[in-house]
């Protein structure tokens, strides 16, 4: 696999990092496994394996992270990063973990969490899909409900409260 642009965050997957910009194709550090998803952030990348292990690097909730590294979730079917977050469907559930000064991560506060965190409101519903905006995440259930939780400042979150974040996913009615 191979990555390109600006890299002072290490969001290349690249560890030699002398030029903060690569304007040519280079190869990332390798993972040794088949890859079948990538999704890329503001400052962070996330690849998904055959295998179903995922790997990020970049800024994620401060910690610098310039190669790949494996997280610690099993079974990876999806994956979307944010700007200083991230997001991972599993089959045992949907993970978050990074940056969530605006309740990002849908776990109900604002604490930074290093590694991931299994969010509980999912636990009893079937996710298909999921997205990272910039500081706000969406999902997507089998029953064809969506779920935002984040921040809102511009409506993103698809409901009418701008400027109100919400701490936890929230169902956005406006579709029904």
């Amino acid at each position: 696999m191979y990555s390109w642009g600006h890299n002072s965050s290490g969001q290349l997957g690249i560890s030699n990092i002398s030029d903060p910009s690569q304007s040519n194709p280079t190869q990332i550090d390798s993972i040794g496994h088949e890859i079948v998803q990538i999704a890329c952030g503001g400052y962070s990348s996330a690849v998904v394996t055959r295998e179903g292990f995922a790997y990020c690097w970049g800024i994620i909730g401060g910690m610098k992270i310039f190669s790949p590294k494996r997280v610690a979730v099993s079974n990876v079917t999806k994956i979307s990063c944010g700007t200083y977050h991230i997001l991972a469907l599993s089959r045992d559930g949907l993970f978050s973990w990074g940056g969530n000064e605006s309740g990002q991560l849908g776990v109900g506060n604002n604490s930074t969490h290093y590694y991931p965190t299994k969010i509980p409101f999912f636990d009893t519903k079937r996710v298909i899909q999921i997205a990272c905006g910039g500081f706000h995440s969406m999902a997507l259930l089998s029953d064809s409900s969506l779920y935002s939780w984040g921040d809102n400042d511009f409506g993103q979150l698809g409901m009418p409260r701008n400027g109100e974040t919400n701490w936890l996913p929230t169902q956005i009615t406006s579709f029904l």
